[in-house]
């Protein structure tokens, strides 16, 4: 059977009605919690420092700058993939899981290749461009099932009491990513690469791999929405 046909024996997401629509609705707002957290963790200064003590100058910031709008050629593959599919959970899933735990291979960089090095930036660029990649396949899926399911009586109220409910969760996470940074990094500095801090390297990493834990189970939570 074809992935075609296969499309029209899935149960609508349109079905989903009362107590299950409102099952659903929670866990996509506990899931976009874990989400802010992610996205704090793996952006901000702390990737600037992680890519700079990588040995990374302006060339390299460039390459690391235009990675996320190289890959959004992704958002055309996912749609094209969606029409030929429509599976738009499965796709979901998959590529959201890989597009978060590249951040698992991105935290292990410092202890695989020796730093700064080529070698180092050249792997955080892979790393960077598959995750990018992936995200945007990913993209187009989720807009699409949670436009599906979301009743569009209800949808701007929805998006609005989600986006409400999880700016303690950013707040939270943005101060405790100050309070380690600044107890880890203080002092250090572009012009200090002379004296490393290997403290300053260790907490990035932990904190990349905690955030794409918490990036995974962002999506895994999604697997529970039908």
């Amino acid at each position: 059977m074809s992935w075609r046909s296969l499309t029209y024996h899935e149960v609508p997401a349109l079905a989903v009605r009362r107590s299950q629509l409102r099952r659903s609705l929670r866990i996509f707002t506990v899931a976009q919690m874990l989400g802010i957290i992610w996205g704090n963790g793996v952006g901000g200064v702390q990737f600037a420092l992680f890519a700079t003590m990588l040995g990374a100058g302006d060339f390299y910031f460039g390459l690391l700058a235009a990675i996320p709008y190289a890959a959004m050629i992704g958002q055309f593959v996912g749609s094209v993939l969606i029409e030929r599919h429509g599976f738009t959970k499965f796709q979901f899933i998959h590529t959201g899981l890989v597009h978060r735990l590249a951040w698992l291979g991105i935290a292990a960089i410092p202890l695989l290749l020796a730093t700064p090095s080529t070698a180092a930036l050249v792997a955080l660029l892979v790393m960077l461009a598959i995750s990018h990649f992936m995200s945007s396949i990913m993209m187009p899926a989720g807009l699409i099932w949670s436009g599906n399911l979301i009743p569009r009586r209800i949808r701007g109220r929805y998006y609005a009491n989600r986006s409400m409910y999880g700016r303690p969760a950013q707040i939270a996470t943005v101060l405790l990513l100050g309070v380690v940074l600044n107890y880890f990094g203080h002092g250090w500095g572009p012009g200090s690469m002379d004296q490393p801090r290997p403290g300053l390297m260790t907490a990035i990493c932990i904190i990349f791999a905690v955030a794409a834990l918490f990036g995974a189970a962002d999506i895994l939570l999604c697997n529970k929405v039908r």
